[in-house]
């Protein structure tokens, strides 16, 4: 396959079998699914990464690509970021925190809506601002489903555009919010055991609750989105969620860096 070639639907399989961890010899595997007539042999391991990063980044719209492109644009700004973070039923896609709590859903060209009202509502209950991080395609329907208060962020074209700024959301749950910190945490931010919640709800104000619910998180990313931040310049985009988890030297996984 020539570059001119390659498509999103014929990406999805590279997509999905890439690991940053995977052997040399199954990268070059990887690499022939779509460069078939590519001489690979003599490149080297983070030359495959790079092969396929590029590939990704120029060719595919799904959920790994705005994830890179969101790092790439807050990177900067003075907030701590985490990738998929548990938030009550669901899943987040993207969090800040930077004074304020802010949450980013995903739904990129590839995904659908199906369970976008369900996410909504659990994020509702937690976090300060809420985005969806979303392609024109769904731009439409989209609108439909998600509150007044939520922003909306289009990415179409590898471009950034805020649609809507998110306005502050005061149906912030606080139990729920407790229910998100660990038992350590807990006990470090309130003094009081994670069985007697309800204590907490009764010795401490709401706004107590969420400053200190922000704080914990904050103090539980930092470390891992430091990592990130310190070493981005040999970090390939694709990659950002596996370094930012695992924290692993660039050049023990990529060997000779370019």
């Amino acid at each position: 396959m020539s570059a001119s070639s390659i498509t999103e639907d014929n990406l999805i399989p590279l997509v999905k079998s890439y690991n940053v961890l995977l052997p040399t010899r199954e990268l070059r595997k990887l690499v022939k699914t779509i460069f078939a007539e590519l001489k690979i042999d003599s490149l080297e391991r983070y030359d495959l990464h790079k092969l396929i990063n590029e590939t990704i980044l120029r060719n595919y719209n799904g959920e790994v690509k705005i994830k890179a492109l969101l790092v790439n644009h807050f990177i900067r700004d003075n907030a701590v970021s985490c990738f998929e973070i548990k938030a009550d039923k669901s899943r987040l896609d993207y969090l800040r925190i930077n004074g304020a709590s802010i949450s980013y859903e995903i739904k990129s060209e590839l995904d659908n809506l199906i369970k976008l009202e369900k996410q909504i509502n659990d994020y509702s209950k937690l976090f300060e601002y809420n985005y969806i991080v979303i392609h024109s395609n769904h731009l439409k329907n989209a609108k439909e489903i998600i509150p007044k208060n939520y922003g909306i962020v289009n990415i179409t074209k590898n471009k950034f555009i805020i649609e809507k700024e998110a306005r502050l959301n005061k149906n912030i749950d606080p139990l729920k919010q407790i229910e998100l910190l660990t038992k350590k945490e807990i006990k470090k931010a309130f003094g009081i055991d994670k069985e007697e919640s309800n204590k907490i709800i009764k010795k401490f104000k709401k706004k107590e609750i969420n400053l200190i619910f922000k704080e914990a998180l904050k103090k539980r990313y930092i470390k891992k989105w430091s990592f990130l931040v310190d070493n981005k310049e040999t970090i390939l985009p694709i990659d950002y969620q596996f370094f930012f988890q695992n924290n692993i030297l660039p050049e023990i996984i990529y060997g000779k860096i370019n």
